[in-house]
């Protein structure tokens, strides 16, 4: 990740996180933490990742971004300077409405040391409802008509 678009690896997954959300599946990405690293090379570590998420903003259904640093970075290089916040999944990870490449997307952030094991698991849940379900309009359910 720290040599960027310069490394095969970089572009192959790249190109692969593109390939599978055209199918419309699920991505997780994730940055191994198994090693301690300064501060420093850790904003690269996101700035990375961000650019390598940035062609695929017009592609994704959603977005659940752990840590605030990641989450900023993912969101400036989608061009996304507001989220809309309209509920929480569980106490300290919030569901917004933002708008991406001309549309809106769902995005849930949670800090990165914040919930329990299974936090994750409840936010895919809770995205996999709302794309099975009406969806949301105006800060509204529309499957309740309640303000969120």
């Amino acid at each position: 990740m720290l040599r960027s678009e310069q490394s095969l690896e970089w572009r192959k997954n790249a190109a692969l996180i593109s390939e599978v959300l055209a199918l419309g599946k699920d991505v997780l990405v994730q940055i191994d933490s198994a090693e301690a690293c300064a501060a420093e090379k850790g904003r690269q570590l996101t700035q990375s990742l961000a650019r390598m998420l940035a062609p695929c903003a017009d592609r994704i259904g959603a977005l659940v971004a752990t840590g605030g640093e990641t989450a900023r970075a993912i969101l400036d290089a989608w061009g996304i300077r507001r989220l809309r916040l309209l509920g929480e999944i569980e106490p300290g990870v919030p569901w917004s409405l933002a708008e991406c490449a001309n549309r809106d997307v769902l995005i849930l952030t949670k800090a990165g040391g914040f919930g329990t094991p299974g936090t994750l698991l409840r936010c895919r849940e809770f995205l996999h409802k709302k794309a099975r379900g009406p969806g949301v309009v105006e800060g509204q359910t529309r499957a309740t008509g309640e303000k969120s």
